[in-house]
């Protein structure tokens, strides 16, 4: 599992994956991706807020 710290961390097309599969999985279209998190909880923590 790599995590994600910041968009240098991914390369363009790792980051184009990762968005391609989001939009899938937001729309109901991503099968059997989207067997992998079902159940589970996510979340996200900001320690700083946005400028």
């Amino acid at each position: 599992m790599k995590h994600f710290l910041g968009l240098f961390d991914f390369s363009p097309d790792e980051l184009d994956r990762l968005v391609a599969l989001a939009r899938r999985l937001k729309s109901g279209e991503a099968g059997d991706e989207a067997r992998a998190i079902r159940g589970r909880i996510f979340g996200m923590v900001f320690f700083n807020p946005s400028l």
